[in-house]
């Protein structure tokens, strides 16, 4: 049998902190733009995961969220002249 210790299991809000700091590395023109999509990402899947349980009440507003952030991140990219 082995005793071997294992590291702690990162919490979402560990994540989200190492995260936010590999965002602190990237160039300052591209931190809102990966932002919003992580965002976006995460809006979208818990709207899924919402779906999935049953509770559909706000699925669609969240995935209408998702998709606001997403074309916001693009607008961001290229805005229109």
């Amino acid at each position: 049998m082995s005793f071997e210790r294992r590291p702690p299991k990162k919490t979402s809000s560990d994540l989200l902190v190492r995260y936010r700091e590999m965002l602190d590395d990237q160039p300052m023109d591209t931190r809102v733009l990966e932002a919003l999509k992580a965002a976006s990402e995460l809006v979208e899947y818990a709207a899924y995961e919402m779906a999935r349980g049953g509770n559909s009440s706000d699925v669609a507003t969240l995935i209408l969220l998702a998709a606001d952030l997403e074309r916001r991140g693009v607008q961001i990219k290229s805005p229109l002249s």
